[in-house]
């Protein structure tokens, strides 16, 4: 498994492989003792962490230097109180997170876990990066975000609570 974390040349890449993993192995979504395995995948996406943690990529695939106060355990925590709910969509698209689906049961959680709405895509987000774009004119659609830096998604069962 290891092999598959050094393959990722910048944090997007990191973090899209992160949950790809634990969309597989998560024990609560498996249905399995994965237990050791998702703790191997934990250790892993941290040490990796460190070492991509400040190269992005760009929508034209190029990479980039960005400074980053973001933690390992930041994105990681987020993706763990949320892989258990159910009858919502995760979407990761570069270093955002992307919640939609029955999400109004949990308005409350995700505005305690500084998650944003947004009203022209009715999907929530979440994304440790400040973002400004005081430049930008026209808002994205989902789905020039999903062209420009790939999409990874989750769908929890809609009527099965974990």
């Amino acid at each position: 498994m290891k092999k598959l974390f050094q393959e990722c040349k910048t944090l997007e890449d990191l973090k899209k492989l992160y949950f790809k993993l634990l969309k597989q192995y998560h024990p609560d979504i498996s249905g399995s003792d994965t237990t050791e395995t998702c703790k191997e995948i934990n250790n892993l996406y941290e040490e990796f962490f460190e070492k991509v943690k400040n190269i992005r990529a760009s929508k034209e695939g190029e990479t980039y230097t960005k400074e980053s106060t973001e933690s390992p355990s930041d994105f990681a925590n987020f993706i763990n109180k949320i892989i258990h709910l159910y009858g919502i969509k995760i979407e990761i698209c570069g270093t955002w997170i992307w919640i939609s689906g029955d999400t109004k049961p949990y308005k409350a959680l995700f505005s305690e876990l500084a998650c944003k709405w947004s009203a022209n895509k009715s999907m929530w987000y979440y994304t440790t990066d400040t973002y400004k774009n005081k430049f930008k004119r026209t808002p994205w659609t989902i789905e020039t975000i999903r062209a420009s830096f790939g999409s990874i998604n989750i769908e929890t069962d809609p009527h099965t609570q974990i």
